[in-house]
């Protein structure tokens, strides 16, 4: 099995056929490296590192009902495809998710329309589902984001036709306070996600600072508008989507600091960077009715 780079605006499209199950190969393409059978290759610095694999954690640990009430899987179909993304909800009318989720969209426009799956652990028990449409124009984007440079502003807002219904197995996520400044460093961050059919699976990885992820993967930004984490402790983790939800647990419960906006899935030599929500609180007050404690 091979390490596949998703950039989740330009790489890591892994469509469904409209009218077949067939699903896509990932494509990479990023003229800033070069994937190799042997490992990944950074152009500035020539040099191949290895892929490191370890099958015991490729899909992680298997959530039960109720786990992750607040992930939600994010469909959309254009004339050909289906895509799918995760993202999560924070408020009963409201997903979050990285704004390059939509790359296929801005693109080519051909967008016909949407859904979201809440409550679900997509092993075929659909008890506790809850599918709620959306539309093209339900997508807010960050004003600054576009998709020609999209490590910056990559946040995106998507109104649901409904509110969705509170139960046990569906409820928003808390955001970091205003109040709250902590860094998170070598605290444990835990992501969730579903890319195989025996449904959502999670893993846990320590949150690594931005300079140790810049020295990993020179060819890539990291600023203060993400985080990342470690894969190599913790482990890999194959189910981890574009959108899926970086949290950490306080006293209080879990709270959401990020979403995965790039990943080198299935392996141990590079980090995951999430795009990092404390550093777009006011944006998400203006499009969306979350209001933020103190």
């Amino acid at each position: 099995m091979g390490s596949a780079a998703i950039v989740c605006f330009v790489i890591g499209v892994v469509g469904v056929f409209a009218n077949t199950s067939a699903a896509l190969d990932v494509i990479k393409a990023n003229p800033m490296s070069d994937e190799t059978p042997e490992g990944f290759k950074t152009m500035s610095a020539g040099t191949v590192v290895p892929y490191t694999y370890s099958a015991t954690y490729w899909y992680g640990y298997d959530a039960y009902a109720g786990q992750f009430p607040y992930h939600a899987e994010i469909n959309f179909y254009t004339n050909n495809y289906l895509y799918k993304r995760a993202g999560a909800l924070i408020t009963l009318n409201y997903v979050i998710t990285p704004a390059s989720s939509f790359h296929h969209y801005f693109i080519h426009g051909d967008m016909l329309y949407g859904y979201i799956t809440l409550g679900s652990v997509f092993n075929s028990t659909t008890q506790w589902e809850q599918t709620i449409n959306y539309t093209e124009s339900s997508i807010v984007m960050h004003p600054f984001f576009h998709y020609t440079n999209e490590d910056y502003y990559n946040i995106a807002m998507i109104r649901l036709d409904r509110p969705a219904i509170q139960t046990r197995y569906v409820k928003p996520i808390r955001l970091p306070k205003l109040s709250d400044t902590r860094t998170y460093l070598a605290m444990e961050g835990t992501s969730c996600g579903t890319t195989k059919e025996e449904g959502l699976s999670y893993l846990r990885n320590p949150l690594l600072s931005l300079s140790i992820c810049r020295q990993q993967l020179t060819s890539y930004t990291f600023h203060d508008q993400h985080y990342c984490t470690d894969v190599y402790r913790g482990g890999s983790f194959c189910n981890r989507q574009c959108g899926s939800s970086l949290t950490v647990e306080d006293e209080t419960g879990p709270v959401l600091i990020g979403v995965v906006d790039l990943l080198f899935q299935c392996s141990y030599s590079y980090p995951v960077r999430y795009v990092r929500l404390s550093a777009f609180r006011e944006w998400i007050q203006l499009s969306s009715d979350y209001r933020f404690d103190y």
